[in-house]
């Protein structure tokens, strides 16, 4: 699964062949996977969403897009290890900010090596800011403020998402879901405070540690809190 969804993706942004050339061969990639099912067919439609729009024009449209290229693969997680479906909506949350994380975190990049905006072409406008924003080495106000907007975007998902690790019942499963919730939350954070034009913004291997430490002591400790994102 993990190499389709990369060779899906190198097609999508392959802009040395037309758009028709690049949904022939995500058709033929499809085609020579066998077995994968809904996952496959949701992860194939976001790859040609990819190749027909290189600018979003809202969340809603972004979040329609995740939903196909994120959301499956905390089913398919759920659907392996044969959990309760009550965590699926937690789940497609948790994976679905993660996607929209590393989108915020490689915006730059994305612009600049492959013509890309995944922040909502609406909320640029109305902070003021353009797509030659993304060209330079730092924020500025404008640009700041449209990310800001995605990252309460992604807090909110987070939010739906904090009841997941809850809801698993396998203990490394959910050992697993809660580091990476409390790693996200890291991310959102340190994406508002740096600047993701500057440099590149992910968490570090000591955040991902404390992460990994605060999960087992929640877990050791039954009635720890698990947090959730502040509202801002």
């Amino acid at each position: 699964m993990e190499i389709f969804v990369t060779s899906a993706r190198d097609i999508a942004r392959d802009r040395t062949r037309t758009p028709e050339q690049r949904q022939d061969s995500l058709r033929d990639l499809e085609n020579h996977i066998h077995g994968g099912g809904e996952i496959v067919l949701c992860l194939a439609q976001a790859a040609s969403k990819e190749i027909i729009t290189e600018r979003f024009k809202s969340w809603s449209e972004l979040i329609s897009w995740a939903s196909y290229s994120a959301a499956p693969l905390g089913r398919l997680v759920l659907g392996l290890h044969k959990e309760d479906r009550q965590a699926v909506i937690p789940m497609e949350s948790l994976y679905s900010a993660y996607c929209i994380l590393s989108q915020v975190a490689n915006c730059g990049v994305d612009y600049r090596d492959h013509g890309r905006i995944y922040i909502p072409a609406d909320w640029m406008r109305r902070a003021g800011a353009t797509a030659d924003h993304l060209s330079g080495s730092q924020s500025e106000p404008e640009l700041r403020a449209a990310l800001d907007q995605v990252l309460d975007g992604v807090d909110r998902l987070l939010a739906a998402a904090q009841p997941a690790a809850r809801m698993i019942k396998d203990p490394r499963l959910k050992f697993g879901v809660l580091t990476a919730y409390l790693v996200a939350m890291t991310w959102s954070r340190k994406l508002r405070r740096q600047d993701p034009l500057a440099s590149m913004i992910t968490p570090s291997d000591w955040e991902r540690r404390l992460a990994s430490i605060r999960a087992r002591l929640s877990l050791w400790f039954r009635r720890a809190r698990i947090p959730v994102p502040a509202e801002h």
